[in-house]
């Protein structure tokens, strides 16, 4: 859904040619009609082309697309905690010391890569996540 929405929303950050367009053909309708009139083309104000996103655009743009990189990453790091939570569980042949140093050696590794704390975060950064977005959503309204 975020990714529909960023999608939707990152045009506003772009210029606009039609626009562009249709502002420098109006330009040039009165610096003829200024030139049929006898009058100075000088006088006729020219137009300001240049494209500023506006502050809302940015702000909503923003939010989503970081909300949108922390769901991939949530969904990346959820992926990887599932692997090696199968690989901590996979079924050891062998006799009873061999399976018990390789679980108490997966566990050791476990630790060493830190997965409890990574299985810790993971709702923080989905509740992160939809704060973000939520906050998007609302500047966006």
């Amino acid at each position: 859904v975020v990714a529909i929405l960023v999608s939707r929303t990152f045009h506003s950050l772009r210029i606009n040619y039609k626009e562009v367009m249709a502002i420098l053909m109006e330009e040039l309708l009165e610096l003829q009609r200024a030139a049929a009139d006898g009058r100075s083309v000088e006088d006729v104000p020219r137009s300001i082309t240049e494209f500023v996103a506006g502050q809302a655009d940015l702000w909503v743009n923003g939010l989503w697309f970081t909300s949108f990189a922390l769901s991939l990453l949530v969904a990346i790091l959820a992926m990887l905690v599932k692997q090696w939570l199968r690989q901590y569980t996979a079924y050891t042949s062998g006799d009873a010391r061999h399976v018990v140093r390789v679980r108490h050696f997966r566990l050791m590794s476990l630790e060493k890569w830190r997965v409890p704390q990574v299985i810790a975060l993971l709702p923080v950064l989905m509740h992160l996540m939809l704060g973000l977005f939520f906050a998007g959503l609302v500047v966006f309204l």
